[in-house]
């Protein structure tokens, strides 16, 4: 039976602080819980443990959309309908307008898995895309938001699957 040390309560109590849960082994044995008062000196570190805190992931900014020119994939939370074509406008309710036609959509993102023009600026962070040079050469897949990337050779690109560590606006409540 081990007891917490200062070093352990110390390392414990950080943990907490990062987000983490404290959570304590009930009688049964084998089930922890919650609990609202953390370890003492005298408490068995067997009996405690931290239930890890859940990333929290960054938000795509989707507002370097509007007006771009770039094509985006419009949709709703309710059916699978899909419209491409630029984005007009986000309105009050952070509902996306389409320009096609006036509608407005649940869910908006640059067109996936789709080759386009780029003309040099710095692309939406949040993405991983292929990019294409000018002068040819080797193409390869990168991060938007890789700050080492030197945009105004890239010629073309085509934006894959979100980046490990980001959501869209629509998936920061889950």
């Amino acid at each position: 039976m081990s007891k917490f040390t200062a070093a352990k309560l110390v390392e414990f109590y950080q943990k907490v602080a990062d987000g983490g849960v404290m959570e304590f082994l009930i009688s049964s044995g084998e089930e922890y819980l919650a609990h609202p008062k953390g370890p003492t000196f005298a408490d068995n570190t067997e009996h405690w443990r931290i239930k890890p805190a859940k990333k929290k992931k960054k938000i795509i900014d989707l507002e370097p959309l509007i007006a771009s020119g770039i094509d985006c994939e419009f949709s709703n939370f309710v059916d699978n309908d899909e419209e491409i074509g630029p984005l007009l406008c986000l309105d009050d309710r952070d509902d996306f307008k389409y320009e096609g036609r006036v509608l407005y959509f649940q869910k908006c993102r640059p067109r996936m898995n789709y080759k386009m023009c780029h003309d040099g600026s710095k692309p939406i962070e949040g993405f991983v895309a292929t990019v294409y040079f000018a002068s040819g050469g080797s193409e390869y897949a990168i991060s938007t938001s890789d700050p080492t990337v030197y945009w105004r050779d890239v010629k073309a690109i085509e934006y894959l699957e979100v980046e490990d560590g980001y959501a869209y606006p629509w998936e920061q409540a889950e």
